[in-house]
């Protein structure tokens, strides 16, 4: 029992360090490929330039932000010359979003850079027989569950 105990502490020492690991390169690479745009500047255009129609209620869906947050992020790209909002004949009231060359460009590199990332990171993967990665599947689908769960129950609640 006592080292089923230790395994789990440390299996979750590993998993904290992965965490931040991962949240390190993240940032890094973002500061380096991205022109200083942020992760939710990045992902906007992401899908500004996937979405049919993307308007501030569809972005914060696909974002899990904020509306208000959303409204901040098209500013800055609006700013920065990233995107350019229109509004439909049919309904003038609602405003949508559409990337300007500058944005389809930043686009493109987040998906080869993504792609490159994917690729790289399967190899790790491939090391695995299939038992195996069905234990890493089971571990992770548990682990989003856990994640969402904990979201769930204190989301008002600071760490």
């Amino acid at each position: 029992m006592k080292a089923d105990k230790l395994q789990s502490d440390i299996l979750q020492q590993e998993l904290i360090e992965v965490f931040q690991l991962y949240i390190e390169y993240s940032q890094k690479s973002f500061t380096q490929n991205f022109d200083g745009l942020n992760i939710n500047e990045i992902h906007a255009i992401h899908f500004v330039g996937t979405l049919d129609k993307p308007n501030v209620t569809a972005l914060a869906n696909n974002m899990r932000i904020t509306k208000g947050a959303v409204t901040k992020i098209m500013k800055r790209l609006q700013k920065s010359g990233y995107l350019t909002d229109y509004k439909l004949e049919t309904n003038k009231k609602e405003k949508y979003f559409m990337l300007t060359q500058n944005g389809q460009d930043m686009k493109e590199r987040h998906d080869r850079i993504h792609m490159a990332t994917f690729d790289k990171d399967k190899a790790i993967f491939d090391q695995f027989n299939d038992g195996n990665k069905e234990v890493i599947y089971e571990f992770l689908t548990a682990l989003k569950s856990h994640i969402h769960e904990k979201d769930n129950t204190h989301s008002s609640t600071s760490f």
